[in-house]
């Protein structure tokens, strides 16, 4: 991860060629940017899912985490607790908010969650439309544990949780049991080469409809970012969008190649 000085360095670098929606001439975009990320107003869900941060605030529980390598399971053991995966790992509320504003305005049928935590994004995720068949992938098994008690304290009953090796799943649920998503939210590899292997696998199918995938935390560090162009440069990445934290790519028909950088 960037140190804190670098972090600035990186923003204010993305702050200077961000665009606002008077620098934006693809009405799609325009669109995104006036219905998603302007809309201001607070949703019942948001409050639900505040509820749940505090909950693992005051729990403050120390569990045992298996980490997952890049597309590889290392078996290596940590100790995380509960505060400070919500303090400092878990969606903040500004993305989750976000999250939950896409949702509800692509309106998905089936997402696919790479990186699940404790569940807060994938609570802002199935909160925003409870009809959609949303399955999130865990790789380490207590962490998937502590997500099941954060789906039943919200009553959350739409999503599947998947435990293991992310490739091997997605592999999995692509080409054997024929689920195609329409959305696709990954935060869970934070190395470059898996990020651009979850691409190649996703891609060929999700072309074929009117989709997304969003990256989290493409400027974690340069092979990140590094990464996250790449993709954007790509013939197949039919729009790509910047916000600085995300990275989205839309496969979308009848607009041509564009990136766009965007204030928020």
């Amino acid at each position: 991860m960037l140190s804190k000085v670098n972090q600035l360095l990186w923003y204010l670098k993305y702050y200077r060629i961000a665009k606002t929606r008077f620098d934006v001439h693809s009405p799609f975009v325009y669109e995104f940017i006036e219905e998603i990320i302007k809309d201001k107003r607070s949703f019942y869900a948001f409050e639900k899912v505040d509820l749940l941060r505090k909950k693992w605030i005051k729990k403050n529980e120390s569990y045992e985490y298996t980490d997952l390598g890049a597309g590889t399971f290392t078996g290596e053991k940590k100790i995380r607790n509960t505060k400070k995966v919500i303090q400092n790992q878990a969606c903040n509320a500004k993305y989750g908010k976000l999250l939950f504003r896409l949702v509800n305005f692509f309106q998905p049928e089936k997402i696919l969650e790479l990186g699940t935590s404790l569940g807060i994004s994938t609570a802002y995720i199935a909160l925003a439309k409870s009809s959609a068949q949303i399955i999130t992938i865990e790789g380490c098994n207590k962490t998937a544990r502590k997500a099941a008690e954060s789906f039943q304290f919200l009553d959350i009953e739409n999503v599947q949780t998947l435990e293991g090796d992310f490739e091997k799943n997605v592999h999995e649920l692509l080409h054997q049991k024929n689920f195609i998503p329409d959305f696709v939210f990954i935060d869970g590899n934070h190395k470059g080469e898996a990020i651009i292997k979850y691409f190649d696998l996703l891609y060929p199918l999700m072309k074929e409809k009117d989709t997304v995938i969003i990256f989290d935390d493409i400027r974690w560090s340069g092979d990140m970012y590094n990464a996250w162009e790449s993709i954007a440069k790509r013939p197949e990445a039919n729009l790509t969008i910047d916000i600085y934290k995300f990275g989205l790519v839309f496969f979308r028909k009848g607009i041509r190649k564009q990136h766009f950088t965007l204030r928020y």
